[in-house]
């Protein structure tokens, strides 16, 4: 019905696609699950926003709608624990057209995660407690050695 009337619109390459979505769930279950989504965006393009802001002054909001492209495309493939590092170089690739300095392109990224890891980290410690999270890194640190162990027994 209504998923077809929607295919009939979109380009044949994109059909497959809509296909695979209309089979998951009704049309009324996947609009708020997309309507969710593109407000996550937004937010994460004002916080971007205010982050570049912050250490940059005005800047447009192309530059920091771009910003969010290159950290959300760079991080696809977590390179580093919490894209550390990763996301500085997104935000200094993706700033750099706007003549933003690579140091302040740096600061506003170091921002921009500290606002997305410290709260999901005190969240963490609530749930879990301090001791919980010092028993599993130390967990993670141990299977990290024996492995290592194995690896070399190996070689």
């Amino acid at each position: 019905g209504s998923w077809a009337a929607l295919a009939r619109r979109l380009p044949a390459g994109v059909r497959p696609l809509l296909d695979r979505v209309a089979a998951t769930a009704p049309r009324q279950r996947v609009l708020p699950i997309f309507a969710l989504a593109l407000v996550n965006w937004l937010t994460q393009w004002i916080v971007y926003h205010l982050a570049i802001a912050s250490v940059e002054g005005s800047t447009p909001l192309a530059a920091s709608f771009v910003a969010v492209l290159a950290t959300n495309i760079g991080g696809l493939p977590k390179l580093t624990p919490g894209n550390v590092g990763v996301m500085q170089a997104s935000f200094v690739l993706g700033l750099a057209p706007f003549g933003v300095p690579m140091e302040r392109a740096i600061a506003a990224g170091l921002v921009c995660q500290a606002i997305q890891v410290l709260p999901i980290l005190l969240a963490g410690v609530m749930v879990a407690g301090w001791h919980g999270l010092r028993a599993t890194a130390r967990e993670s640190v141990d299977e990290a050695t024996l492995a290592a162990e194995a690896m070399s027994e190996v070689r």
